[in-house]
């Protein structure tokens, strides 16, 4: 998409902005639309010349459906209108495979007080609630079995007044649906649409203290299950190679009358912990079967504690802080982006030079960052062979996970002086806005260790 200073638009410039726009759109090139929802908005809002009379309102869906696309990387303020506002936007786009609620999730994982996110998830649901969106044909009952106008916010509430204010399993969900003398009315694409509206609307009803509505995904290796993910309370494995030894593992577990569920069930098992744990002298709960499973579950959760209340620390407030000023200030210009993390680093200026290193993450550009920069190469080659640790492979693949993990660590450590514990964290943040950007190579640069209840580098 062309990112010079917008001119007079006329039929053939609009023709190929709306080819690339269409592009950036299906794969998800939100850093490019960022700079199109900052470049064309400004003079759309001005009424300015540039932007002809027949071309207005196309431009103004096309922010729209960008800002969908960028949410991240908006105010809330904005987040808010779209919800309030431009909803039925994202509908149609998620029929494209539009993730709303990781869309969501990535800008609350960059509130780091806990109490705001669940603030800003109450204004979410607020702002839904007050919706004049139509999203059916038809709208719930009134007092009167009259039909209500179908809003968005009308809809939501008949769900709340039915359902309630607890959260709503999927069974009684679906029952809900099944059951209601409108609903059963609608085309399919309605009902999906509400179904979709209702199941979002639940999840930004948990809490951010809640080990469902955790926002975090945290690498985690156990010594049985492999490489996993733990997400909204749940172990994830990452591997296909060992589907069979987990089945097992979750037998013998069923066996023993703990954590029950379903093996067949296996991309997302709920590993919630049961009241029948006892807790030991040293704090830790465990149970009469003694075993490291059970143990380890526990320690999953101090996962989350301990990354939480990083998240919440001085230094990655001010780090967040500094990322979001270098996302105004330099986009996703890798080059300025680069020269503000290296000059911060010799200036010893920590949350400056954290927050230009997430800024280059967020944007997917890590394996950019290294495997192109001359003066890391050859720094990093020459540290590697002074203390003996494998200079000859580093030089096939520079950006390969371990050496970044390496580096990161040496700067973290032994540049910024932070200590092993903050600097680990940081390597976990950092793993999981990879994972975010895309860069799944990098989501394991640190993890937790369910065999040593610790975070470690993955060197």
């Amino acid at each position: 998409m062309d990112q010079d200073k917008i001119k007079i638009i006329d039929a053939d410039y609009m023709s190929r902005l709306k080819a690339s726009f269409d592009d950036c759109l299906f794969y998800d090139e939100w850093q490019v639309l960022y700079d199109f929802v900052r470049k064309f908005e400004p003079p759309l809002n001005e009424n300015s010349k540039q932007i002809p009379e027949e071309f207005r309102g196309t431009i103004s869906d096309m922010i729209i459906e960008a800002k969908w696309v960028c949410l991240p990387s908006l105010s809330q303020r904005e987040i808010l209108d779209l919800f309030r506002n431009h909803f039925m936007v994202q509908v149609k786009l998620s029929e494209r495979y539009y993730d709303l609620w990781g869309k969501l999730r990535a800008k609350l994982i960059m509130i780091p007080i806990y109490e705001d996110r669940d603030s800003f998830r109450h204004k979410v649901r607020d702002s839904l609630l007050e919706n004049k969106e139509l999203i059916t044909t038809r709208g719930p009952l009134d007092s009167e079995n009259n039909n209500k106008k179908p809003t968005i916010g009308n809809w939501l509430s008949d769900y709340n007044t039915r359902m309630g204010n607890k959260d709503v399993q999927a069974l009684e969900l679906n029952s809900y649906i099944v059951k209601h003398p409108v609903i059963n009315l609608l085309k399919e694409r309605e009902r999906i649409n509400l179904k979709n509206l209702f199941n979002f609307y639940e999840i930004v009803k948990k809490s951010s203290f809640e080990p469902e509505g955790y926002e975090e995904t945290i690498s985690i290796y156990d010594p049985e299950l492999g490489p996993c993910l733990l997400e909204a309370g749940r172990l994830i494995p990452l591997g296909k190679d060992n589907i069979s030894e987990t089945k097992n593992f979750i037998k013998k577990l069923n066996d023993l009358g703990i954590y029950p569920f379903d093996p067949d069930k296996l991309d997302k098992f709920n590993l919630q912990r049961e009241n029948n744990l006892i807790k030991g002298d040293d704090g830790i709960k465990s149970d009469s079967y003694n075993a490291n499973h059970v143990v380890g579950f526990n320690v999953e959760q101090n996962f989350q504690q301990v990354f939480g209340e990083f998240l919440s620390s001085d230094l990655i407030s001010g780090a967040l802080k500094q990322k979001e000023v270098f996302s105004q200030q330099f986009g996703s210009d890798l080059k300025k982006l680069r020269n503000q993390f290296y000059h911060s680093i010799n200036e010893k200026q920590v949350e400056q030079a954290l927050g230009a290193f997430l800024t280059i993450v967020s944007s997917g550009k890590t394996r950019q960052l290294f495997e192109a920069d001359d003066r890391f190469i050859k720094f990093w080659s020459e540290y590697l062979a002074k203390n003996d640790l494998d200079a000859e492979h580093f030089k096939n693949d520079p950006a390969g996970a371990r050496y970044v993990a390496m580096f990161l660590k040496y700067i973290l450590e032994k540049r910024l002086n932070l200590n092993g514990k903050k600097a680990v964290l940081f390597g976990v943040l950092v793993s999981n806005l990879s994972r975010q950007a895309g860069e799944l190579e990098y989501q394991t640069l640190a993890y937790g260790d369910l065999n040593t209840g610790e975070f470690e580098w993955n060197e």
